[in-house]
């Protein structure tokens, strides 16, 4: 199983990315929080860096099999790839 990271941008689109789920999903939500005083959430992929502006998003969602059938939903606006 993967964990997935949605983001929900301010113009409606929304793009995910996954990541090892061998992290604890607290550890992540609180990761998160703490980027929120960060001007972009920014991502390690396989090809590159993509950073995304905090202005620019709506809503982040984390999905991690640990969670079961829920997600953690950080209102607002780790190692990844896109989906």
């Amino acid at each position: 199983m993967i964990g997935t990271l949605r983001i929900k941008f301010i113009n409606g689109n929304e793009e995910s990315f996954v990541f090892d789920p061998k992290f604890d999903p607290m550890m992540i939500t609180n990761r998160l929080k703490e980027l929120l005083s960060l001007p972009a959430l920014v991502f390690q992929l396989e090809k590159g860096v993509t950073a995304i502006p905090f202005a620019n998003i709506e809503s982040i969602s984390v999905s991690h099999p640990k969670l079961g059938r829920g997600s953690v939903s950080i209102p607002l606006a780790i190692a990844a790839s896109r989906r």
